[in-house]
C-alpha cells in the first residue's frame, strides 16, 4: 500500500503540475501568447499590406506558420533568410507580407501596416490596438506576519496598426 500511495501521489502531482502549474508558471518559456497572436494576425491580415514582427519581441516565425495555416508552397516561394551564422543557421527576414526586423521609427508612418512588438515599445506615434497576455499568475507575499496574495498578469505582446 505504501508503494502503491506513493506512485499514485506521483501520478498526481505530475499531472497537476503538468497541466495546471507549469502552463501558468512558464507560460513565457512555453510561448503561451503565440498561438493568440498568431491567430489574430490570421484573421486580420487581409486588412493590411504589411506585418512587421519586432525582432526584440521573439515571435518566432514558426509560430505565425503553424498558427495561422500559413501555405507551404507560399513560403518556400516567397521568404527571405539572412546570412548564416556562426553555427550556420540563418534566420528568416521576411515572407510573403511578414517582415521580421528591428522597428524603426517610420514604420509607424506607414500606411496600413500592422506592427507587432513589446510592451516597452508601445510609443507617442501609435496607440496600441490590442495587447496580447500570458495567463493570470498567482504572487504570495508575506508582510509582516499578514500573508498578501495578488494576481500578475504579464504583457507579451502589443499590436499596433498604422492607418
Amino acid at each position: 500500500t505504501v508503494v502503491i500511495a506513493l506512485a499514485l501521489y506521483n501520478v498526481v502531482f505530475y499531472l497537476s503540475s503538468y497541466f495546471i502549474r507549469f502552463p501558468v508558471v512558464y507560460a513565457k518559456s512555453w510561448r503561451a501568447a503565440d498561438g493568440n497572436v498568431s491567430r489574430f494576425i490570421r484573421d486580420h491580415q487581409s486588412d493590411y499590406e504589411k506585418i512587421i514582427i519586432d525582432r526584440n519581441a521573439g515571435l518566432v516565425y514558426t509560430s505565425i506558420l503553424f498558427y495561422s495555416v500559413f501555405p507551404p508552397r507560399e513560403f518556400q516561394q516567397s521568404v527571405r533568410r539572412l546570412p548564416d551564422d556562426s553555427e550556420g543557421f540563418s534566420d528568416v527576414s521576411s515572407f510573403g507580407k511578414f517582415e521580421i526586423r528591428d522597428i524603426r521609427e517610420d514604420d509607424f508612418r506607414q500606411k496600413r501596416t500592422l506592427i507587432i512588438t513589446t510592451p516597452d515599445k508601445k510609443t507617442v506615434f501609435a496607440l496600441p490596438t490590442r495587447t496580447f497576455t500570458y495567463p493570470q499568475r498567482p504572487v504570495v507575499l508575506s508582510v509582516k506576519e499578514k500573508i498578501i496574495n495578488y494576481p500578475v498578469q504579464e504583457e507579451a505582446y502589443v499590436v499596433i496598426t498604422t492607418d
